[in-house]
């Protein structure tokens, strides 16, 4: 049985050319079958005037390169994740490349779109350093942009996750209980005596 193999590659704004950079290593030794590029800056000349998807197509001639006009994390991943399932049933290998403070939020949700015939792995780049990530205005804003990012993809994130989803929802009912039944041991604890 053959394995198709994908390579995803995640725009990022100022990040997409490192990611690149990356990508077109991961080229050599991974031998894709395809490669798409997900989101808007992939279908935007750089500053030499070329459009990326020109750029793997001289690297590699016959690897077919998808892109979309993604503008999110959430729409670039359900964007791979309907290309997959709609043009693959065998198994199918995806490397994902994306920058290393990316790389949780980009598999939360990915992981949890692709469906059962995928397995995956990541590369990234390393745009922040563990070392220096709260040294610069610049990694304080990712980081604070990353945050803010988790709180509406976590919830959507955990949709395509049935197991987690049922635990997260039995840890609330069991905490709402809980909370109830302290509320009426409190109210009963405080209330006046019955006269008889």
């Amino acid at each position: 049985m053959s394995i198709t193999l994908v390579l995803v590659v995640f725009a990022g704004g100022p990040h997409t050319a490192p990611r690149l950079e990356v990508a077109e290593n991961a080229l050599a030794f991974l031998k894709p079958d395809i490669v798409f590029l997900t989101g808007a800056e992939f279908l935007c000349q750089d500053e030499s005037g070329r459009v990326p998807t020109e750029r793997f197509k001289c690297g590699a001639p016959d690897i077919n390169v998808i892109t979309d006009d993604a503008s999110t994390t959430l729409a670039s991943c359900v964007q791979v994740a309907r290309t997959i399932r709609q043009q693959f049933r065998e198994p199918v290998r995806v490397t994902a490349i994306t920058s290393n403070y990316h790389a949780p939020r980009a598999r939360w949700l990915l992981e949890g779109l692709l469906p059962r015939n995928c397995s995956m792995d990541w590369l990234t780049s390393p745009d922040l350093l563990r070392s220096n990530w709260s040294a610069t205005p610049r990694a304080r804003r990712l980081i604070r942009g990353e945050i803010v990012s988790w709180l509406y993809c976590g919830p959507v994130g955990l949709i395509f996750r049935p197991l987690p989803t049922a635990l997260t929802l039995a840890c609330c009912s069991a905490l709402a209980l809980d909370l109830r039944r302290l509320g009426r041991a409190r109210a009963g604890a405080t209330a006046p005596p019955s006269t008889p």
